[in-house]
């Protein structure tokens, strides 16, 4: 996770899109804790990027 968000900021990018499914709740909840955001059902964007 951590080397993605690195590729997204060195390339500056608008953002990332993270996938999992809706039984993932350990996964959902790691993101969330990471600084993601739900923006629809369970694509996360990472919220320091969007804007």
């Amino acid at each position: 996770m951590e080397s993605a968000f690195l590729v997204v900021r060195e390339s500056n990018c608008r953002g990332l899109i993270l996938e999992t499914t809706d039984d993932n709740t350990k996964g959902q909840s790691l993101y969330v804790k990471l600084g993601w955001i739900e923006e629809t059902g369970q694509t996360l964007l990472p919220e320091p990027l969007i804007g």
